[in-house]
């Protein structure tokens, strides 16, 4: 499992968690976004876990998640400008930490 530390913008996100419309459509969330932005760059789908969520339009200093990955930790040292470039736009910061350890 992996640590992530965001810095984030929250104006344009309908908040933290993935939500659908009446017709069935994904509304802009910050948790969606980054599950989308990060699958081709992980080559892997993600789950994040958050340690709180935010409402619509709120912006966060420091939220920190967790989401487990088959890659090592060094991989994700290593992304590229070009795979920088796939994180979302509105994360001023985006800190993957280190591999957590199962208790």
């Amino acid at each position: 499992r992996f640590l992530v530390q965001l810095k984030y913008d929250g104006t344009g996100y309908h908040g933290w968690m993935k939500q659908r419309t009446n017709e069935g459509k994904y509304l802009r969330t910050v948790e969606g976004t980054l599950e989308e932005r990060l699958r081709p760059v992980l080559g892997q789908m993600i789950k994040f876990f958050p340690s709180g969520r935010t409402d619509a339009g709120v912006s966060a200093l420091g939220q920190v998640a967790i989401f487990s990955s088959m890659l090592s930790p060094s991989c994700f040292t290593n992304l590229t400008k070009e795979q920088r470039k796939c994180l979302p736009e509105k994360s001023v910061k985006f800190e993957i930490g280190k591999e957590l350890v199962d208790l």
